[in-house]
């Protein structure tokens, strides 16, 4: 007995594929018709901008070429010196010699550093100033020698002593830098300079010898006391 087979039903893809060509070729011919009818009925077509406004076309100016100047020439090298037996003398200089060598002027010399003259007296800096160690000596010194005659009549005076001292607070010299006006108050300040005790000067931790200004004034106040 012999089967029969029945053909399966055509899906919908394969009759689309079926009908494309017959619609394209149909699509075609109405495209062509329709541009050729546009083309007739209007033949000069343009398009319009609605946006920007078109701005004018740039002209281009045409420069004439330039020649370019021929490339410079090859420098010839220089020819190597060469040494002349038969060169005139005044075209030759003599050596030189140490006898024409201009002589330049000595170094200034150099500044001499501080230090102690050749009465041991030092010139340099001084880290700590010497001070009076006995003034209720001085006090009681000046007293006593302060001239009757000036004391009574009232008349005091300052006198400026420069006075050296050594490396143990020594007097060594005095002599008066300013005068009181007075020759006794003068001399009765070189009297009891030689009594001044003296904390001596320091260069860092070295006692030195410095002379230095001691004003001794003489002044009488009220009761005949004195003033120095």
């Amino acid at each position: 007995m012999t089967a029969l087979t029945l053909p399966a039903p055509h899906t919908a893809n394969q009759r689309l594929k079926n009908g494309f060509g017959p619609k394209l070729a149909l699509s075609l011919v109405a495209a062509t018709v329709l541009h050729a009818l546009f083309f007739s009925l209007w033949p000069a077509m343009s398009a319009t901008s609605w946006g920007a406004t078109v701005s004018p076309t740039t002209q281009v100016v045409h420069v004439a070429t330039t020649t370019l100047p021929p490339a410079p020439k090859t420098l010839p090298v220089p020819a190597a010196p060469v040494i002349s037996a038969a060169a005139p003398p005044e075209a030759t200089l003599d050596l030189p010699s140490w006898n024409d060598v201009v002589k330049l002027p000595s170094p200034p010399a150099p500044k001499a550093a501080a230090s102690e003259t050749a009465d041991n007296t030092w010139t340099g800096p001084v880290t700590v100033q010497p001070s009076v160690a006995n003034p209720d000596t001085l006090r009681s010194a000046l007293e006593r020698a302060y001239p009757n005659l000036l004391r009574e009549a009232g008349i005091g005076g300052t006198v400026r002593l420069l006075v050296r001292i050594d490396t143990h607070g020594r007097v060594l010299e005095a002599k008066i830098e300013r005068s009181s006006g007075y020759r006794a108050l003068d001399d009765a300040a070189l009297k009891v300079s030689g009594i001044l005790r003296f904390h001596p000067a320091l260069n860092r931790d070295t006692p030195v010898s410095v002379w230095v200004r001691i004003p001794v004034t003489f002044q009488v106040h009220e009761g005949g006391s004195l003033r120095s």
